[in-house]
């Protein structure tokens, strides 16, 4: 049975988890549509829609904290190598992996105007990003 919770008191309460497990309660498929909803629904500037999401489960979570795990081990000095890779294990350790990214070529729908508005306001950009992750 799921669990059900108003938003404004999911956000009340949201704490950052620091104990990650491998198993969901809630599917992949729920996750996907939760994300690909909180894209499409957050607020843009000029609702250009900019931010894009990579849902990453199982095989490829996985491959991504190995290839994490290999950059902070060949581009950082041992001492920071020691604070970061036991992060870079417990993330690996997880069910998934959501990477929110934004695409600035989106705004070239929008018209010459706009464009050189958002151009000189690219944090714009990452307000919209960091609504559509706490969505």
């Amino acid at each position: 049975m799921a669990y059900k919770m108003s938003f404004l008191e999911a956000t009340k309460t949201r704490r950052s988890t620091i104990a990650v497990t491998n198993t969901s309660p809630i599917s992949d498929a729920t996750i996907v549509n939760i994300v690909g909803h909180a894209i499409k629904h957050a607020p843009s500037p000029f609702h250009v829609q900019s931010s894009r999401a990579i849902v990453l489960f199982k095989n490829e979570h996985e491959k991504l904290w190995d290839i994490s795990k290999e950059s902070v081990m060949t581009t950082m000095p041992p001492p920071v190598q020691a604070a970061i890779l036991p992060k870079v294990a417990e993330y690996r350790a997880g069910y998934g992996t959501v990477l929110f990214f934004e695409d600035p070529s989106a705004a070239t729908a929008l018209p010459p105007q706009l464009q050189a508005l958002m151009a000189k306001y690219p944090d714009w950009y990452e307000h919209s990003n960091g609504m559509s992750q706490f969505i």
